[in-house]
């Protein structure tokens, strides 16, 4: 009677350890499975994070070439205001000195006349 207590329980006890591994082998596809999963979740992110990135260096790159051409229009529109203020200063110098020469002016042309009477 002592060996057939001995078989069940050896029995018991493979029983035990097969359910164990069993369990063990349960839990080690659940995190495996969980790990993929946790993989390909943490892929997606990165991926859209990358296409983030790039859509701020394009529009990066778009704002600075409209900068670029805003100040190159600026620039130009200053230059060509210094360039008329070059030509109105030098013909306002050019009466003036015509006028304390007494060139080409009707009033000096009368003062002149005046003082000649």
């Amino acid at each position: 009677m002592h060996s057939h207590h001995a078989f069940i329980a050896m029995t018991l006890s493979l029983m035990v350890a097969v359910t164990a591994l069993a369990e063990e082998n349960t839990l080690k596809q659940g995190a495996k499975q969980v790990g993929r999963e946790t993989g390909e979740v943490v892929h997606k992110v990165g991926e859209g994070s990358k296409e983030a990135g790039k859509k701020v260096a394009e529009t990066a790159r778009d704002v600075g070439h409209a900068t670029r051409d805003a100040a190159k229009e600026v620039g130009e529109k200053v230059a060509d205001t210094a360039v008329e203020v070059g030509h109105a200063t030098r013909d306002g110098a050019k009466q003036f000195g015509k006028a304390v020469k007494g060139e080409g002016s009707s009033k000096a042309s009368s003062n002149s006349a005046h003082k000649a009477q």
